[in-house]
């Protein structure tokens, strides 16, 4: 009888401690799809806004503000702070020296389209003055060959008058 009270009692504690595994797996597993899933939308987001996205839609303060704010526990605060103190040494000073390199990149990228800008601009603008110089070349040419052209027909039409010749008319239907 000791023996059956026995095993039925082992089997309890076995299955309970099965479940508490099962139950420890199922979080982090749990907690890991949560944080793989918010990478990849974080990944997506950000390849939309820089792909997809003109950069007049990117300014548009209602959908991408300025300043992004995000509430932490103090936990969370003291847990960010020694990782990036584990990874580069001070928080502030890393902070600060990659806000300070992405500005400097940002600035040089900036420089480069504005350059680029001024560029294309001026191109446009030369573009556009060399087509109204062909369009008054174009012009006067074809004014020329308009006056050649009266000056013809006037020659012609005061040598039929010299010679007594009536000028040609097309047939108007009748027999002569």
């Amino acid at each position: 009888m000791m023996m059956v009270i026995f095993y039925f009692f082992t089997a309890i504690v076995l299955l309970n401690v099965l479940i508490a595994l099962m139950n420890d797996a199922f979080s982090k597993s749990d907690k890991e799809g949560d944080i793989a899933h918010l990478r990849i939308l974080s990944e997506v987001i950000a390849e939309m806004e820089t792909h997809a996205m003109s950069n007049a839609t990117r300014r548009k303060s209602d959908f991408y503000p300025r300043y992004i704010y995000y509430c932490a526990s103090n936990d969370e605060v003291a847990q960010f702070r020694a990782k990036c103190s584990m990874v580069g040494g001070g928080t502030h000073d890393t902070l600060t020296s990659a806000v300070n390199t992405l500005m400097e990149s940002l600035k040089i990228e900036q420089d480069s389209r504005v350059a680029n800008y001024k560029e294309l601009k001026q191109e446009i603008h030369a573009r556009g003055e060399d087509q109204e110089a062909e369009r008054a070349r174009s012009h006067e040419k074809l004014k020329q060959e308009m006056d050649e052209l009266k000056a013809t027909i006037n020659r012609l039409l005061l040598a039929l008058d010299s010679q007594n010749i009536p000028p040609h008319r097309p047939d108007s239907g009748e027999a002569s």
